[in-house]
């Protein structure tokens, strides 16, 4: 079977030019290939699949539970500045935003240490020192709202005589 020189189609027995580009034939030199769909089918191999004991899951990446725990902590206490009408609130949110700034520091160390990324740990960070500071105004609102209206009221108008005269002799 002859292939032309020249476009690499087949060529029939006893053809002068070839069907498809119109090249001459070279009798001389007859040029000899394999069929590549043959060839191919020699050389391939059937897949090789892994057996279950040689399947080994992928390693799981370690987590930073502190840096979770000061992104929650964090969040609520921002979640939490929206919610300080009563300097009792107050006093939680500073609770939980001292506990995200403390647990991101903490988480930040351990990240830093297992060569994690730290980027939990910097948010609720971030996240605690700014509920820090609203809480801390809240408090100081309230405390600077209750003395002016402790400084402008008379609470001893309405006491007994007997006490008021313990108060003022």
């Amino acid at each position: 079977m002859a292939f032309c020189t020249k476009c690499g189609h087949m060529i029939s027995e006893g053809a002068k030019f070839c069907d498809y580009c119109g090249a001459p034939v070279n009798e001389a030199e007859p040029t000899q290939r394999t069929n590549p769909v043959e060839n191919h089918a020699e050389t391939y191999n059937e897949p090789v699949y892994p057996t279950n004991d040689e399947i080994v899951p992928p390693a799981q990446k370690p987590s930073n539970g502190i840096a979770i725990a000061s992104l929650v902590f964090g969040i609520l206490a921002v979640i939490g500045i929206f919610a300080s009408w009563h300097p009792i609130f107050a006093i939680f949110i500073l609770i939980f935003a001292i506990l995200a700034i403390c647990f991101g520091a903490s988480g930040m160390k351990k990240a830093k240490a297992a060569g994690l990324t730290n980027g939990m740990a910097v948010a609720g960070l971030i996240c605690g020192i700014v509920a820090t500071v609203a809480a801390s105004l809240s408090l100081v609102c309230w405390g600077a709202c209750t003395a002016t209206i402790c400084a402008n009221t008379d609470y001893f108008t309405s006491l007994p005589e007997s006490i008021k005269d313990a108060f003022h002799p």
